[in-house]
C-alpha cells in the first residue's frame, strides 16, 4: 500500500500598507499552517519613518519622533496562533491570541538638539478577529482587535533638572506614579506643551489591520 501524503502546510507571507503608511510600522506577517485548522503567526515589525504621519499630526508638529529601540529598523515581533472557524486556513474568518513585544525610543527636540526623551516597550496580549480572501496564490487580510497593555509604565509631573552650569544644558525628568495612566514628554523645552504616549483608554488598546500577500 502506498504510504498517506503527509498534510500540507500552506505558508501564507504579507504586509500591513496601512499601519506602514500611518504609523512608519511595517509588519511582515508570516504565517503558516501548524494543525487542521490551527496556524501560526510571527509578525517583525520595521520601523520605517521618524514622523509617521499619526505620531505628528495636528499639535505635535514635528518635534517628536521615533525610532526602534531593537536590532536596527526592527522593533520587535508579534506571536500568534489562530483557530479557523470555517476549518481551512487562510480562508474565512479567523481568531487569534497574539503576544506582541515592541521596544521603541521616542525623542522630542528642537533647533537646540533633543531636550526629552523616553523609551517605551509595549508588551501587549491581544484578541484579534481577522478576516481574509483567497484568490488563487493571491490573499487579502483585515480585521481587528483588543490588547492589554502588559508593561504599564506612566511618566507625568515633569521637570526641568541642570546638567551643569549652562541653563541650555538640562533634562527632563518626571516621577512614575499617581498619572491616571498617562506616559507624557515634553514637546517644548518650557514644558508648556506634552504629548501622551500612552492611549486613551490605556491599558487598552484598539488594533486593526489590512494586508495583503502570498499563499504558498
Amino acid at each position: 500500500a502506498l504510504a498517506a501524503e503527509p498534510p500540507a502546510h500552506d505558508i501564507s507571507v504579507r504586509i500591513d500598507p496601512l499601519n506602514w503608511l500611518l504609523l512608519g510600522r511595517l509588519g511582515i506577517e508570516l504565517e503558516m499552517t501548524a494543525w487542521k485548522f490551527i496556524s501560526i503567526e510571527l509578525i517583525p515589525v520595521f520601523v520605517t519613518s521618524t514622523e509617521p504621519l499619526l505620531l505628528n499630526y495636528s499639535r505635535f508638529d514635528g518635534t517628536l519622533t521615533q525610532h526602534s529601540r531593537g536590532i536596527g529598523p526592527v522593533s520587535g515581533a508579534s506571536l500568534g496562533a489562530g483557530v479557523w472557524l470555517f476549518g481551512e486556513p487562510f480562508t474565512g474568518y479567523v481568531i487569534r491570541l497574539n503576544f506582541t513585544n515592541y521596544a521603541y525610543t521616542y525623542r522630542a527636540a528642537d533647533g537646540g538638539g533633543t531636550f526629552d526623551r523616553i523609551e517605551v516597550t509595549e508588551r501587549r496580549l491581544a484578541l484579534f478577529f481577522g478576516s481574509h480572501s483567497r484568490f488563487g496564490p493571491f490573499t487579502i487580510a483585515g480585521g481587528f482587535g483588543l490588547g492589554v497593555e502588559l508593561n504599564q509604565n506612566e511618566r507625568c509631573g515633569l521637570a526641568r533638572a541642570s546638567s551643569g552650569d549652562d541653563d541650555s544644558a538640562f533634562r527632563v525628568t518626571g516621577r512614575s506614579d499617581d498619572c491616571e495612566g498617562r506616559q507624557l514628554i515634553a514637546l517644548s523645552r518650557n514644558l508648556t506643551e506634552t504629548a501622551d504616549l500612552n492611549g486613551p483608554l490605556h491599558p487598552v488598546y484598539f488594533e486593526a489591520r489590512f494586508s495583503f500577500g502570498l499563499v504558498f
